[in-house]
């Protein structure tokens, strides 16, 4: 089952071309990385996923059941860990 698909996203910021007819899918079967030097798009790729951005061109498809997570960096305040952070993201879901 696919989760996700981005189909030939193009994203410009004015006259400045971010992304370029990127392509690719992820199944239930994925393992997925994303990995890359600072400034090189990975958190504007994420904002594409999530619709915080919307493509120049192209298109962002996500599954029926397919519900998108996503923790921007942070930097520990308090006494909360890692995982525990982590875990603020399905808050809505365990709240339910």
């Amino acid at each position: 089952m696919t989760l996700l698909t981005v189909q030939n996203a193009s994203l410009w910021f004015g006259e400045r071309e971010i992304m370029s007819e990127v392509n690719f899918s992820v199944t239930d079967k994925s393992h997925i990385a994303l990995i890359g030097v600072n400034g090189s798009g990975k958190t504007t790729l994420f904002k594409l996923i999530t619709g915080e951005y919307q493509t120049d061109a192209g298109e962002v498809v996500t599954g029926k059941l397919t519900t998108i997570g996503y923790m921007e960096q942070i930097t520990l305040d308090g006494d909360r860990s890692v995982y525990e952070e982590t875990l603020e993201i399905f808050r809505p879901l365990m709240d339910m």
